[in-house]
């Protein structure tokens, strides 16, 4: 793909986008919003369905420098989807605060980086904190692009009262520390999210059984949006032992404040 370059007010030569001529992005007024240089964008990605994509997300991606992935080989699956070409650098939570440091040298150079995780917002139970706390630190801007959250998603369909509400990402795995966790939540008179992986959400579904009074309504959404929500009351501990074959994606546990009925 070819890009063709741009003077900014500074007299720097940027890249331009192939989406410039986009009907959907001439309606937006894509092209005259402001992308500053030197400044890292905070780009939520797709949970499943590659058309929840924004069309501010994809300017951005195919104007930045680099985009900074949790994976390489997922991001470059969305990117081809959609012709952008730009070049992808690895950020995950085992490299961070080393690859923090690339981030801080291309942006002192003038870049544009994209940071996105395989799915969602990062930052947010995700890699991506440690890097947008150093970019700051440093001195740099961070720009959010907002995108899809697991979070908001699996609220949205739940059926909860979810005017206040607590998340708490991933619990521990096992022993102690995850009971004490669950013991803790359950206490709460709102509801509450939590995230579980895939061959753990069996188990999870049965020590939250053991924690939240019958009735109690529990909503199990999958984190794609390809892919179907189910909901469960807490005492239905059959149910629970039947779930969670077949998928490698992680789970969503919203549980709600009272009593909701069967489904």
């Amino acid at each position: 793909m070819q890009f063709t370059s741009d003077i900014d007010e500074t007299g720097q030569r940027t890249r331009s986008s192939q989406f410039v001529a986009d009907p959907l992005m001439q309606s937006a007024q894509t092209a005259q919003q402001s992308f500053p240089q030197s400044a890292l964008y905070i780009v939520g990605l797709p949970i499943g369905n590659a058309a929840d994509i924004t069309l501010r997300a994809l300017w951005v991606l195919d104007i930045c420098d680099h985009v900074a992935c949790e994976d390489t080989r997922e991001t470059r699956k969305l990117l081809d989807r959609y012709g952008i070409s730009t070049p992808t650098i690895s950020v995950h939570e085992h490299n961070e605060r080393s690859a923090s440091q690339k981030l801080i040298d291309y942006l002192a150079k003038g870049e544009r980086i994209a940071l996105v995780t395989d799915a969602g917002t990062p930052a947010v139970s995700d890699p991506g904190a440690k890097a947008v706390q150093s970019v700051r630190e440093a001195g740099f801007r961070v720009v959010p692009v907002p995108g899809a959250s697991a979070v908001v998603t699996a609220l949205s369909a739940s059926g909860l009262d979810s005017y206040s509400f607590t998340f708490a990402g991933f619990v521990p795995p096992s022993g102690k520390a995850r009971r004490t966790a669950l013991s803790k939540l359950a206490q709460k008179e709102e509801a509450f999210v939590l995230y579980e992986a895939p061959h753990r959400i069996c188990d999870l579904l049965k020590d939250l059984a053991g924690v939240l009074h019958a009735g109690r309504r529990v909503v199990v959404a999958p984190s794609r949006t390809d892919q179907k929500v189910r909901n469960f009351r807490c005492d239905d501990g059959v149910r629970f032992a039947r779930l969670g074959a077949g998928s490698r994606s992680a789970w969503r546990i919203c549980r709600g404040c009272g009593y909701a009925g069967q489904e």
